[in-house]
């Protein structure tokens, strides 16, 4: 697709805007848009310069190259489904993230081990959750996280060279992963409406759809095999049963609530991870879990929130350019998509200046 057309459909969907609906507001009919964008006609300059103005972008936006092609996106849906403009909207919003996040990542000649590599005998077929069980072991020794809480996933997974990135969308989806065309490059997308360790099992579950592909002859899902990677990633078999013990006939809520914030994983998600490694008792479990559910606390579990994540790795980048003078003030807030906040001038480290 020709730069122009590519772009006009890009602004277009930024704006959550139809073809009808935009075609008002530059003076020219559905159909005209329709051929820009697939690249049969070409606007004037005229037309150009109302298209920016419609979609609040500058001129120039329309000849940058595109540099990301996004693959088909995996949704969950917990309640309802995206439609269709609000999908296209969402992968139009992902699409201009990462051209900025490799924008900022040019200016410093990106190192190459900051990419994402595959991890030794990964990607793998997989056909039951003992084996994610297994897989998930696996790859926790190969990235040296050993058995101990992973303190923030989110960090670790831009370490990785996995993008993530954080959108807020109601309870419209859960999470979804977002492949890369032409490499080996995903998206992560996270919604951040949701509490802190939802959201760690969110990304332990996709990057699980990421790790493992499904066999013909499985056992289980493809999701509860993901499901199965995403919890013992998060809280590996041999510290559930240092914390729980091998066997139990009940679990309390403080203990619960206790190692919620020590391992960053659900109350509800510690009572199917004892179930799942027989720790607790089917039956047990299921009360617990019922008990839940009667009281409200499967919708907002009781005491404090675990803390929401958030992407860094972008926002710590654009700084570093900030602060070496490759880049101005304006192009930072650009880049972030938001002012940045000056520090006090007592809060400046010697040597350094707030000037652009």
């Amino acid at each position: 697709m020709a730069p122009i057309s590519d772009r006009i459909k890009q602004a277009r969907l930024l704006n959550a805007l139809s073809m009808r609906k935009l075609a008002p507001m530059v003076g020219v009919s559905h159909n005209a848009i329709a051929k820009y964008e697939r690249a049969e006609d070409i606007p004037s300059s005229g037309v150009l310069l109302r298209l920016s103005r419609a979609l609040n972008v500058s001129l120039d936006y329309f000849f940058r190259e595109p540099s990301v092609k996004l693959g088909d996106p995996r949704f969950r849906h917990p309640k309802k489904k995206l439609r269709k403009m609000e999908e296209q909207k969402l992968l139009a919003d992902i699409r201009e993230w990462l051209e900025r996040c490799r924008e900022v990542e040019q200016i410093f000649e990106r190192d190459s081990s900051d990419a994402f590599v595959w991890p030794k005998g990964f990607p793998q077929r997989v056909s039951s959750v003992d084996r994610a069980e297994k897989l998930a072991e696996d790859l926790r020794r190969l990235w040296d996280l050993g058995s101990d809480p992973i303190p923030d996933m989110v960090e670790l997974l831009e370490g990785k060279g996995i993008r993530v990135y954080q959108e807020e969308r109601d309870d419209a989806f859960d999470a979804l992963v977002v492949p890369v065309r032409n490499g080996n490059e995903f998206v992560i997308v996270i919604n951040s409406s949701f509490s802190g360790d939802h959201q760690r099992l969110s990304l332990a579950h996709e990057l699980g759809h990421v790790m493992l592909k499904p066999s013909r002859n499985s056992a289980d899902s493809e999701e509860d095999v993901a499901i199965r990677f995403g919890a013992a990633l998060i809280v590996p078999k041999q510290a559930a049963i240092e914390e729980l013990g091998q066997h139990r006939r009940h679990l309390g809520i403080e203990e619960l609530h206790s190692l919620k914030h020590k391992y960053g994983l659900s109350m509800q998600a510690w009572v199917k991870r004892a179930r799942e490694l027989g720790i607790l008792a089917e039956s047990k479990a299921e009360r617990l879990l019922d008990e839940f559910r009667k009281k409200g606390w499967d919708k907002k579990e009781p005491g404090e929130q675990y803390p929401v994540e958030r992407p860094r790795r972008m926002e710590r980048l654009v700084h570093r350019a900030l602060a070496e003078e490759l880049i101005t003030r304006s192009a930072a807030e650009e880049f972030l998509g938001r002012q940045i906040s000056r520090l006090p001038a007592d809060h400046v480290p010697a040597g350094h200046t707030d000037a652009d």
